[in-house]
């Protein structure tokens, strides 16, 4: 018992009436008799469509029905098409180091992670800076994502990143330098839907991130040590008057 792959481009008629073309493959519980082509007879019972089309040789048309039975209904030999989900992407944010004096440069860092086995490209970023913080001279911005039309902003009110490549199973990130001229708690919050890629959509879980900035410790042991110097002095000035008296 031998099945032959037939010719594409042949007519869509019955399938006696269909010239094959191909090399014949031995029949085997693996393979029995029935062979993927473009598309099926116009008088079979199993769906046509590319790719999902199924034929016998027309030799073996008396055989077709055992065949059938063999390789299944045309319910199971044309399943629905495998759908692929992908994983929505995540953000995460990190000051380094958490905390500093005031004037003094903290990196912030945003990693964009892609938990996919391919490239997520089209991602666009956006965050808001808080109010005070002020962009290094010396660390403007920086990343390590790519792309061909990719484009980075880095102002003073928010940082940007659009037409990035977040690379298959791994991440890039964004880079910035921020200090403070007040003391206080300085958070960035970065909400759900921040990252926007094409494959994947959006990212669902936000992220922050906090810098503490601290006011420069007062020297108490000095203005203790003019406060001991001035009684030393007075009680050096009152033994004088003493001896003078």
């Amino acid at each position: 018992m031998t099945a032959v792959v037939e010719d594409a481009n042949a007519p869509a008629s019955d399938s006696a009436a269909v010239t094959p073309l191909g090399v014949p493959a031995p029949w085997s519980p693996a393979a029995p008799g029935w062979v993927v082509s473009e598309r099926g007879p116009a008088s079979s019972s199993v769906s046509g469509g590319k790719g999902c089309g199924f034929r016998l040789h027309p030799a073996h048309a008396a055989t077709s029905t055992a065949l059938a039975a063999a390789g299944g209904t045309s319910a199971t030999a044309c399943p629905v098409a495998l759908a692929v989900v992908p994983s929505v992407p995540s953000v995460n944010a990190v000051f380094s180091p958490a905390s500093v004096g005031e004037n003094t440069v903290s990196t912030l860092t945003i990693t964009l992670t892609n938990p996919n086995a391919f490239d997520l490209t089209q991602a666009s970023f956006t965050a808001t800076l808080p109010s005070g913080l002020t962009i290094s001279t010396t660390q403007p911005g920086s990343t390590s994502c790519t792309g061909a039309l990719m484009t980075t902003s880095f102002t003073a009110g928010s940082l940007s990143i659009s037409d990035a490549n977040i690379p298959a199973s791994g991440s890039c990130t964004l880079s910035v330098g921020l200090s403070a001229a007040i003391a206080g708690s300085y958070t960035i919050a970065i909400p759900a839907n921040a990252l926007s890629t094409g494959p994947a959509g959006a990212n669902t879980d936000a992220a922050s991130a906090a810098l503490t900035v601290t006011a420069p410790s007062k020297s108490g042991g000095g203005s203790l040590a003019w406060a001991q110097l001035l009684v030393l002095l007075g009680v050096v000035g009152a033994s004088r008057w003493r001896r003078r008296g």
